[in-house]
């Protein structure tokens, strides 16, 4: 029977690596114990491994043009903009249920927009309204002043994917100069979900446009902007910033792998990239692509 083993941490930031627990910001002493073995570890695997992704979502089957019938993301997402701009009184009986109906339509016509909406109109009523002023460089040397909107910018980049639409996707890349501009969009971006999850905008990008010239194309855009490359992942500034959907644990969290293997793990730890979840139970692979298991309501994204 193994002794019990304490922790000892101080406040700080940690990275997982497979059953194991790094500190990057503090100090920190972590003796890692074991998980009893299940009777089976198909057994365990069964009870605990989700199957498919995740949090509660609503189907985004309804694509452009959007209109009477149509439901899903897109549509949810026209009414939560209707509300955040008119208030709830906009759309007073069903509000944002993700459903085209008489309420919404009255509503859009109210508006003066169209009861058949595009990509581009869809665009128009989303966006929020947060614009800056970036000063860029073009390759002559030529130094100008333009009107930069990371929220418009990330949602014609969603729509974009939505559509695959690769060249529009890349033009709008262009759009973007600086570390700081990616950050704003992203942020932006990562506020809605396509197919059902909140992605950021490299692995939406990259995964929506897989053959190999596409890639190569993007790698430059992201290059440009001045994100880094590891050799597997891309990041802002290097280790600790990477740009995927990555997890930390809110509080001090058991993770398990298929064999049952566990350990706690302390509050700040980076677990490592969101894969899927299912009755309470998230699934993500770490840093050095290991699978893991913990309970749902013990993370957040970072």
């Amino acid at each position: 029977m193994e002794k019990k083993q304490k922790k000892k941490s101080r406040t700080g930031l940690y990275v997982l690596i497979g059953l194991g627990v790094i500190g990057i910001a503090s100090a920190t002493v972590f003796f890692a114990t074991r998980r009893k073995p299940t009777e089976t570890t198909d057994e365990f695997v069964k009870e605990f491994e989700p199957e498919e992704s995740s949090e509660p979502v609503r189907s985004s089957s309804s694509g452009f043009p959007l209109k009477k019938g149509s439901r899903g993301d897109l549509v949810q997402n026209i009414q939560e903009a209707l509300i955040q701009k008119y208030g709830a009184e906009i759309l007073p009986k069903y509000g944002a249920d993700g459903i085209w109906g008489t309420e919404l339509e009255s509503a859009l016509i109210a508006k003066g927009f169209p009861t058949t909406v595009d990509a581009e109109t869809f665009s128009k009523i989303v966006a929020k309204v947060d614009t800056t002023a970036v000063t860029t460089t073009t390759t002559t040397g030529e130094t100008t002043k333009t009107k930069f909107n990371p929220s418009l910018l990330a949602t014609n980049l969603r729509v974009a994917v939505i559509d695959d639409d690769f060249d529009r996707s890349i033009s709008l890349l262009k759009k973007i100069w600086t570390v700081s501009g990616y950050t704003k969009v992203n942020d932006s971006f990562k506020e809605k979900r396509i197919d059902g999850v909140r992605k950021t905008l490299v692995n939406a990008l990259l995964s929506q446009f897989s053959d190999a010239s596409q890639k190569k194309k993007l790698n430059e855009q992201f290059y440009r902007i001045g994100l880094k490359y590891n050799g597997s992942q891309w990041s802002l500034s290097g280790f600790g910033d990477i740009l995927c959907d990555q997890i930390m644990s809110l509080k001090e969290s058991p993770v398990w792998n298929r064999d049952g293997k566990s350990i706690s793990v302390p509050e700040g730890t980076i677990l490592g990239e969101f894969l899927n979840a299912k009755n309470g139970v998230t699934k993500f692979k770490t840093l050095d692509d290991k699978i893991l298991y913990t309970h749902t309501n013990c993370i957040c994204y970072v």
